[in-house]
């Protein structure tokens, strides 16, 4: 995926550097992104960013009912795409953030009912889940220099149903550790929590994200402007 953006940029004729923004998963991505062409980027902003590590630290409990949740989101996600391409798919079923504005939830229903590529690409990712983290462990990317980096994470505890409140709670405050350990590999790094807001900041705190990539972009252009010309 880092490579097929990075082939795109080009192909597109967009020229960087870049500020990079990731949200979850996509987290992981701009970060390798940056560790193999750190002269296109300028910037990062992650927002409620994937760890490499978060499995491998989670609680006991949770490490051994991954599998589980794992089986659930794939059968839910294979009964959708039987339901889309037998036709049978009613849009409106489909379930989207309450922020959402009701023109993007409506388009997102139509795209996700209009063929199986969304749904298949959900799997894909899932199936792969496990293979990327050890890819971004293996690259050991253990600092980002002097980089210009945000990192966003959720204020609001997201405790996973059916688990003692002791093991959610152990697992809300690794998340913010990880969330730490993010913004500090940079010595430009700040961490900044969004009070009140869950996973999907970039929707139930805007203007948050908004004001994180313009002072990211910011600091980029005038890291760029520090630099010596050639």
């Amino acid at each position: 995926m880092v490579e097929e953006l990075h082939r795109l940029l080009g192909a597109a004729g967009v020229p960087g550097p870049y500020v990079l923004v990731g949200h979850s998963f996509g987290g992981l991505l701009v970060r390798l992104y940056a560790a193999r062409y750190p002269q296109e980027v300028a910037g990062l902003v992650l927002v409620d960013s994937a760890h490499e590590q978060q499995h491998r630290r989670a609680p006991a409990e949770i490490r051994e009912l991954a599998p589980q949740f794992e089986e659930q989101a794939r059968q839910q996600f294979e009964g959708l795409k039987a339901l889309i391409v037998s036709g049978s798919l009613d849009p409106a079923m489909l379930p989207v953030p309450p922020q959402l504005p009701a023109t993007a939830a409506e388009t997102f229903r139509a795209l996700v009912a209009s063929g199986p590529k969304h749904v298949e690409t959900l799997l894909a990712e899932q199936q792969a889940v496990q293979v990327i983290h050890a890819e971004l462990a293996a690259a050991a990317i253990t600092s980002l220099g002097d980089l210009p980096l945000i990192v966003l994470s959720h204020g609001q505890p997201m405790p996973m149903p059916g688990l003692a409140p002791e093991v959610n709670q152990a697992n809300e405050q690794l998340w913010q550790e990880l969330q730490a350990e993010l913004a500090a590999l940079s010595s430009r790094g700040r961490l900044v929590v969004a009070e009140g807001s869950g996973h999907y900041i970039q929707l139930e705190r805007p203007q948050l994200v908004i004001d994180a990539i313009s002072e990211v972009v910011a600091a980029g252009r005038t890291s760029q402007d520090r630099m010596p010309s050639r």
